[in-house]
């Protein structure tokens, strides 16, 4: 229970911590025990071909998978990221290359992302094995994962973020301007035409949803721009996992069952002991009684 809390303990401070702006060129595998749910930044890009999938999972009821993807670091070995959850219908990467939020679902170029180091359980001798080449894995299999991608067997888990990423898009002025004509025509094609052509739109609801595109082209530069959770599902943007420990210390409850049940089942094994001594001493009486009555 002690060694539990500790772990517990550290684990919280570690995620409590300031990220760390650079992670060591040369990891050893072996310490990373060490730094779990220790946040990190790094810079490089993913390496799409080697993409891999766990699962299938279900959230809110809709089926999909977890995206394991290499990220090729700028100073070092590549290592595993999973991104998130992603919707079953955006397992191929060319349905995320569309649409306004295709810089967050398939980022290109070097970005820089903050992920955190977890230890996943070693897969047991009762789960399936891995089928070679295959990119879908039914478990957590970090070593096999590390040999088919070519990477350093650590795992890593970006953390849940709705939050745009302004600096993951191409700098040029002609590539905002072409997001936000997407953006316009995610919401409604006919107020793009509208907004590019200048003339007055047909109705006063279309206005209003003009004035909602226009309001999202105009602050694609925003950091504080927040999305919802079913736009990145739609969009093909993996949905992170909350940042929180998944440990369990029930140790004390463990202590507490045991030892009452060996407390009790004690008190039975006595309760036993006397009943049937109290019964063997009066089969004796009778024993007793008669031979007695033989006698006369």
């Amino acid at each position: 229970m002690n060694w539990k809390s500790e772990l517990i303990a550290r684990c919280e401070n570690a995620l409590a911590a300031e990220p760390m702006d650079e992670i060591p060129a040369n990891i050893d595998p072996k310490v990373v025990s060490e730094f779990e749910y220790r946040r990190f930044k790094v810079v490089g890009h993913f390496d799409y071909s080697q993409e891999m999938f766990l699962g299938p999972r279900i959230k809110n009821g809709v089926l999909g998978y977890l995206v394991i993807t290499p990220f090729v670091r700028k100073n070092g070995k590549p290592i595993l990221v999973e991104r998130g959850w992603i919707h079953k219908d955006k397992v191929v990467p060319e349905t995320r290359k569309e649409g306004y939020l295709s810089h967050l679902a398939f980022p290109q170029g070097e970005i820089e992302i903050t992920a955190l180091f977890r230890c996943m359980p070693e897969r047991s001798g009762l789960q399936f094995d891995h089928t070679d080449g295959s990119r879908l894995f039914n478990v957590h299999d970090v070593p096999k994962m590390a040999e088919q991608a070519g990477a350093l067997p650590i795992y890593c888990q970006m953390i849940y973020d709705l939050g745009d990423h302004i600096e993951w898009r191409t700098s040029s002025g002609k590539e905002k301007s072409s997001v936000g004509s997407l953006v316009l025509s995610y919401l409604n094609p006919w107020n793009a035409i509208t907004w590019a052509t200048g003339s007055s739109s047909p109705s006063s609801s279309s206005s209003v949803a003009s004035s909602d595109a226009l309001f999202i082209a105009s602050h694609l530069d925003d950091e504080t721009l927040q999305y919802q959770e079913f736009e990145f599902i739609n969009e093909g943007v993996p949905v992170a996992a909350l940042p929180k420990l998944t440990f369990s210390n029930n140790h004390l409850q463990y202590l507490i069952t045991w030892f009452g049940l060996a407390f009790c089942s004690s008190i039975a094994l006595g309760y036993s002991f006397y009943k049937k001594q109290r019964y063997s001493t009066a089969d004796k009486l009778i024993d007793a009684k008669r031979k007695d009555m033989r006698r006369l």
